[in-house]
């Protein structure tokens, strides 16, 4: 419409309008600007003068609350003044628009200064007393005040108080980590302090290079201060702040002590916490180290760095600079070590101390070191940055045997950890053990690869083998049974009709056999490779591209047996770096069905019996792993193994989570709430050879027994007192009873198996008859696991066997809960 009347007008006319259209659009146009400017202004002014608002709302933080301990810091949140301050399990805290006033720390130091400038200084003096006000929230803190846990965090916000007007604050946008360092220059306590603050930048899913880190201690300038500089963007010293009356922060993160961190020897733990290798490799990035994440040990040009340890000044307190737990002889054994080494082509000895190293040379040091030895100290926990599948050699006084700081973290990396006992001063017995504690690791680890076939086929340690292109005809494999029968139907059958015999050509390779045959070991393979023969034309083959890895089982329904051939395959899955929920099992034995094959199936891929694949002429398998008999597993009682071998600890998780047990892998013991779980032996039928099911090792009058142990522990109300029997309950019934059990006793017998699943710092009684002469089977599983053990020898008959149980159990309870 407007167009049209605009058209009408003569030319001049229409000029004019226009000109008054722009005129009092550009008169707007000012007037806004003028007004919002000053709006601006005043607005700018105004934040001088800051005001912490009771009522702001503050927008949860989206919590990485996945794996261990995330999980359990999530689920133990506690929301103060607005969600100002929230505390995440009673270990640390996030606070928000919080104001620190420098002035109220109050110390003898201001933190940062040269070691030479401050000798013989207490170590109070490198610590701060926080006074009233040094910390100001936005709301009453008279509300919530005595919710916060009676632990480290009430020596720091006993100095809070309700925030007031300032007249001057220095902001700080960036996300804060407040760190209150117990030890700044040993580097086993500063990388326990450096992971905790990195996980809790995942946890907080913050930036670690964007957050800032705040020193509320007055520690003095250390070598390991790069680490801080390095792994997140900056550091600060709160002495350093004293000049800034207030300080605003948008976001201030407190963490917690290093003895509460995820990787102090205290958590006990051998396997790895969450982002714990994303934290190794950003440690290793921040300083340009580079290398291939599954390098293989190359064995035949190995790298052996002996770490040792020399006198410097590090700390105030120590100004002679001595250090602790050196060999006295050491400039002779390493003399001696470097030439008996020299005898080995493919070994390069080198050693080093590592405190005029810079990080960088350090890190660079141990990623390319293959066998890492040295006296137990601090230096050794650079174990967390070595390729997996090296090994540590820790060289231990008597005084110092028990400690077990680099086992831990050794295990947490995959890294093969050795204690050697040494005796210092002592040079034959020193250096002999250092020679033997490096060399035999490395015998059993390398030396026994053996190629064959063009590499079709390679035997390991003469243990178990890899074959690539090999060829199965299972009618070879001649047997009378085929394996899998419901047991009624077998019931008196002979042992040897459970196994079969493999007749010339069952296996077939690509190869001239001729050529190495005579090279496979006389043991067990032997009897497997002696129907081995070349590969011939077959008009038709069944192809499994599939790893699978062929098992000779001796006992199918013995617990204990099957846990450790279960252990057995799940470690060459990681050896061969296999996915075991990937890997096929096939079972080279005909044994009957046994309530113990859903291990088989829940922990890997699935199985297959031999005799199943009588109708199928021949198979070829793309990838065909032979294990090791039973005997040969490293968790067997043959081994005599007090430490948990490689990837132990993965494995009992791998178990618990196929049957969905929930647990906290570090959950400690309510000693305020005790579960006894008395496992008993009843009769039941699972060997054919065994028909009437008659079990060994009873107790003749158990009943009785039970009924008094039950009555006993009444009188104790944190104690619930059960018992039962493991024959009629599934697996995973089996599971979450042990999982649960704080003390666990039973006769000797496969049953005690179960102690690989009890948590940490738990109890096993083993009940053991005249003459007590039963095997350390469980007293050496109960040490792999860090369950206590104890031995009770009892007599069945005797009206005293309940006391004397009970006696042991009392014994072991007030260790436990010490």
């Amino acid at each position: 419409m407007f167009s049209k009347c605009y058209s009408k007008f003569p030319i001049r006319r229409r000029r004019h309008y226009l000109f008054h259209i722009i005129s009092i659009i550009l008169c707007f146009s000012l007037f806004i600007n003028i007004k919002y400017g000053l709006l601006y202004s005043f607005f700018k002014t105004k934040t001088n003068n800051v005001i912490p608002n009771e009522n702001l709302l503050f927008k949860d933080s989206i919590l990485n609350c996945s794996g261990d301990p995330l999980k359990q810091w999530c689920e133990n949140e506690v929301k103060l003044c607005n969600s100002s301050l929230i505390i995440y399990n009673k270990l640390f805290a996030i606070t928000h628009s919080i104001i620190l006033q420098p002035k109220l720390a109050k110390g003898k130091r201001l933190g940062g200064e040269n070691i030479q400038d401050v000798l013989n200084q207490h170590e109070h003096d490198e610590y701060f007393q926080f006074e009233k006000e040094f910390i100001q929230l936005p709301c009453n803190i008279q509300e919530f005040h005595d919710k916060i846990p009676n632990d480290h965090l009430s020596s720091i916000f006993s100095s809070l108080s309700s925030s007031k007007v300032f007249p001057e604050l220095h902001m700080i946008n960036e996300t804060t980590i407040a760190v209150n360092r117990h030890d700044y220059v040993n580097f086993y306590h500063t990388i326990t302090d450096v992971y905790t603050v990195y996980l809790l930048c995942r946890f907080f899913q913050r930036d670690p290079k964007s957050v800032r880190i705040l020193f509320l201690d007055a520690h003095p300038k250390g070598n390991l201060d790069i680490l801080w500089s390095q792994m997140f963007h900056s550091y600060t010293r709160l002495g350093h702040l004293k000049n800034s009356s207030s300080i605003f922060y948008r976001e201030l993160i407190w963490s917690q002590p290093q003895s509460k961190s995820e990787i102090d020897v205290q958590r006990n733990r051998g396997t790895a916490p969450s982002f714990f290798f994303e934290f190794r490799q950003h440690v290793l990035k921040q300083f340009n180290i580079n290398y291939e994440t599954n390098e293989k040990v190359n064995c035949q040009s190995l790298n052996l760095f002996f770490l040792v340890r020399h006198n410097y000044v590090a700390h105030p307190r120590n100004p002679s600079g001595k250090v602790t737990r050196q060999l006295s002889n050491e400039k002779q054994i390493l003399d001696d070590l470097k030439t008996k080494f020299s005898n080995y082509s493919n070994i390069r000895f080198s050693a080093n101390h590592f405190e005029q190293l810079t990080i960088e040379e350090q890190l660079n040091t141990i990623i390319q070191t293959d066998v890492f030895v040295g006296m137990h100290g601090a230096g050794l926990t650079h174990v967390l940055f070595m390729k997996p599948n090296r090994i540590l050699v820790e060289l231990v006084t008597s005084s110092w045997k028990t400690q077990k700081h680099f086992e831990l973290v050794a295990s947490m990396n995959n890294v093969n950890y050795h204690r050697c006992l040494i005796i210092d001063g002592s040079l034959g017995t020193s250096q002999n053990s250092i020679l033997n504690c490096s060399d035999d690791p490395l015998k059993q680890w390398c030396e026994n690869e053996v190629k064959l076939c063009n590499s079709s086929l390679i035997i390991y340690n003469k243990l178990f083998a890899i074959t690539h292109s090999i060829i199965l005809q299972p009618k070879l494999a001649k047997g009378k049974r085929l394996g899998g029968e419901n047991i009624q139907d077998v019931l008196n059958q002979h042992e040897h009709d459970e196994y079969f015999q493999f007749e010339k050509e069952f296996i077939q390779l690509p190869c001239n056999i001729q050529e190495f045959h005579d090279k496979i070991p006389n043991d067990h393979l032997s009897s497997i490779f002696s129907s081995l023969s070349s590969s011939k034309v077959f008009p038709e083959l069944h192809m499994i591209n599939e790893t699978t890895i062929a098992v000779n089982r001796h006992d199918y329904v013995n617990f204990y047996h099957t846990i450790t051939d279960v252990y057995t395959v799940y470690l060459l899955c990681r050896f061969f770096q296999r996915d075991p929920k990937s890997v096929r099992i096939l079972f080279l034995d005909a044994h009957p069905k046994g309530n113990l094959d859903i291990l088989w199936s829940q922990m890997f891929h699935s199985y297959t019996r031999l005799g199943h694949l009588k109708n199928s002429s021949s198979i070829f398998y793309r990838e065909l792993i032979w294990s090791q008999p039973q005997s040969k597993s490293e968790i067997d009682v043959q081994r005599n193994r007090g430490t948990a071998p490689s990837f132990f600890f993965e494995f009992r998780q791998h178990v618990l989570k196929q049957f969905n047990i929930n647990y906290e892998t570090n959950e400690k013991v309510n000693c305020q709430s005790l579960n006894l779980f008395f496992l008993v032996r009843h009769n039941y039928v699972a060997h054919p050879r065994n028909p009437s099911g008659k079990v060994a090792r009873q107790l003749s009058n158990e009943k009785q027994i039970l009924d008094d142990l039950k009555t006993k522990f009444s009188n104790y109300s944190n104690i619930h007192f059960t018992s039962n029997h493991f024959e009629q309950l599934t697996i995973e019934e089996q599971l979450n009873t042990i999982i649960q059990t704080d003390v666990f006793i039973g006769m000797h017998g496969a049953g005690l198996t179960h102690v690989l699943f009890m948590k940490p710092k738990r109890v096993l009684i083993e009940l053991v008859p005249p003459p007590g002469s039963a095997g350390t089977h469980f007293d050496l599983m109960a040490s792999i696991n860090n369950v206590i053990y104890r031995r009770c020898l009892i007599t069945s008959e005797s009206s005293g066997t309940a006391q004397r149980i009970f006696d042991c159990i009392k014994e072991k309870i007030s260790q436990m809960c010490s």
